[in-house]
């Protein structure tokens, strides 16, 4: 397997791979939901593996859940220094 780095947004490829999933939580009557549209943190990693890891676990979560339910996929808290 070739890996390939790129910079890229990480906001941006979270939102997509959302829009990607988001049609089977709409089939289950289901919501699938991101906060993540202000991150716009710059990466420099393997994009394409990114995208595959964010589908499955999107995937993944939309099975499992009950139906009628609601997926969030947030950032965490920022950490308090001191």
């Amino acid at each position: 397997m070739e890996l390939r780095l790129s910079e890229f947004e990480i906001d941006r490829v979270i939102n997509a791979q959302c829009d990607l999933v988001r049609t089977l939580a709409e089939e289950k009557n289901s919501i699938l939901w991101s906060t993540c549209r202000s991150i716009c943190r710059r990466l420099i990693r393997t994009r394409q593996k990114i995208q595959q890891i964010l589908t499955n676990l999107l995937s993944n979560a939309t099975q499992i859940h009950a139906e009628g339910g609601r997926i969030t996929l947030s950032r965490p808290a920022a950490r308090r220094r001191g």
